[in-house]
């Protein structure tokens, strides 16, 4: 038996957000709660303090100490929207260690609570829902809070051009994009790369931020072109800005896609699939570290590329340049999947059951 949909939230609710940015341009804010607000006609405002409201979605850059204290009674439900599985990261490791200090010394969060770990269980402990972005990062989660949902990203704003032509010309084009400080996971391919490189001419093209901060807060940009002459030494690239007119058109006119990963980042290894099936929106072929998210997703599409070993990021990536059509295939049966088991319609139902499952 079926279940019964949630009810379509009522367009007057009161609804602040906490966000990533207060112009709610970054992508945690426009791929996720503001979109949703779109689809249903909801006004999504920035929370201020004072006012009245019926719930509060809170990104992770909320001030956990003290939304964690807050009582239920009296005060509007919350939704915790964590995306980045932070619980799995080691709370021994140094700067994990000094998250929670620097937040409170940046005057990012309100209480000194030195173990940033530890807010974050007391935040998922006091909020009435918890939205995360895998089934693992739910299971996680489920121990600290029984109302838990994983909600991918909607890309519809971002994915607007979609890859027609799969002829490749002398010069395979391979597409990146992703926050600057994600560039360091290059490092795990470098050498695959330029082993490649000796054999096949490849242009890699990174769409990102032209600067960025180590840690955020006050204090100078740190040039992104600096990291990626770090990270891809002696190969051809090409950076740009990350904009929501250009974006689409630049990558969708690459050859392939490519997401590499840190293999000994915990947080890292524990992302979803949001990335793979952007790429996938646009019919792009993509080659992927493998992790429990991207093998999932490549094994109910029944396509794709999923990489451990440098040979198999080398057999990959040599098989993707000299096949047009293998970019083909892979291009065409992931925008299949991407569209029809990740649309707009699935993510907004599961938005729906979060809000109903707070409000009721």
């Amino acid at each position: 038996m079926s279940k019964s949909p949630a009810p379509i939230p009522d367009s007057t609710l009161r609804i602040a957000y906490v966000p990533y940015t207060e112009s709610f341009t970054a992508p945690g804010d426009r791929r996720r709660l503001c979109f949703y607000g779109k689809q249903r006609g909801l006004t999504i405002e920035l929370y201020e303090p004072g006012k009245t409201y019926d719930l509060v979605v809170l990104s992770s850059l909320a001030d956990l100490t003290w939304w964690s204290r807050q009582p239920r009674e009296g005060t509007p439900k919350i939704i915790f929207d964590m995306v980045d599985s932070y619980l799995q990261i080691d709370r021994k490791e140094l700067r994990a260690r000094l998250r929670g200090t620097a937040k409170f010394l940046l005057r990012q969060h309100a209480h000194l609570e030195v173990s940033y770990h530890d807010s974050i269980i007391r935040m998922c402990e006091r909020a009435d829902a918890i939205i995360c972005s895998t089934p693992e990062q739910r299971e996680t989660l489920l121990p600290f809070n029984t109302n838990v949902h994983h909600i991918l990203d909607y890309h519809s704003n971002d994915a607007t051009a979609v890859k027609s032509d799969y002829a490749s010309g002398p010069t395979t084009n391979i597409v990146w994009e992703g926050v600057p400080g994600n560039v360091d996971a290059f490092a795990s391919v470098s050498e695959v790369l330029q082993r490649v490189a000796k054999t096949h001419d490849i242009a890699l093209h990174l769409i990102t931020d032209l600067g960025y901060k180590v840690v955020n807060g006050p204090g100078p940009l740190i040039p992104t072109r600096w990291l990626l002459d770090r990270r891809l030494p002696n190969l051809r690239t090409y950076l740009y800005e990350w904009n929501d007119l250009m974006f689409s058109s630049i990558a969708s006119s690459c050859d392939i896609a490519i997401i590499p990963l840190l293999r000994d980042s915990p947080i890292s290894m524990a992302k979803p699939e949001n990335k793979l099936l952007l790429f996938w929106r646009m019919g792009l072929p993509v080659v992927a570290a493998s992790t429990a998210a991207y093998n999932r997703a490549t094994k109910e599409a029944g396509v794709g590329i999923t990489c451990e070993t440098d040979q198999e990021w080398e057999e990959a990536l040599v098989a993707m340049i000299e096949s047009e059509s293998l970019r083909k295939a892979t291009g065409t049966a992931g925008r299949t999947h991407a569209e029809s088991k990740h649309g707009i319609p699935s993510l907004t139902a599961k938005w729906d059951s979060v809000l109903a499952s707070v409000l009721a």
